[in-house]
């Protein structure tokens, strides 16, 4: 059974935001590998971006504050994810993501958390997987939802360690 963590573009369209990177097929997947046994993770940390989204979407005169309540406590209760937080060398590794040059904060702690939770980190983000390749970090636990379907088929998939 493989764990993943995913990135907060992936959790984005649970709350009705439409995310162009994202296509309905990899939608399916992630529905697909959760039934048949692969762990869901969402962290805590990406509701950082999230409620930045959700906020700067409030202008908008079509926002439903109903909806986003709705939408938030889907994503906390469904039990479609499990939630983790980051562990103190979590935030370690992170640090040092940034330290190496890497800006986006969130997705150092997210990849952080994966690395040291033994899990893939699901994300679109192929400048940081350069960056982690270019830096000696662990680029092969970042993944696709192609990949994803071979890995939920043969959980022993190399992480690269």
């Amino acid at each position: 059974m493989a764990d993943v963590l995913l990135d907060t573009t992936f959790l984005l369209p649970s709350l009705g935001f439409e995310v162009q990177e994202i296509k309905v097929n990899d939608l399916r997947i992630l529905q697909s590998v959760s039934k048949s046994g692969t762990r869901l993770f969402g962290s805590y940390v990406s509701f950082v971006e999230i409620l930045g989204k959700l906020a700067k979407n409030a202008s908008g005169s079509f926002f439903d504050r109903e909806a986003v309540e709705e939408g938030i406590r889907s994503l906390l209760e469904s039990r479609t994810y499990e939630w983790v937080n980051p562990s103190a060398e979590a935030l370690t590794k992170a640090f040092n993501l940034r330290l190496k040059g890497h800006k986006d904060n969130i997705d150092n702690i997210l990849y952080s958390i994966a690395s040291t939770s033994n899990m893939f980190f699901l994300s679109l983000d192929f400048e940081l997987r350069k960056f982690l390749e270019k830096n000696g970090f662990n680029e092969k636990i970042v993944i696709t939802p192609n990949r994803l379907v071979s890995i939920a088929k043969s959980p022993d998939a190399d992480r690269g360690e």
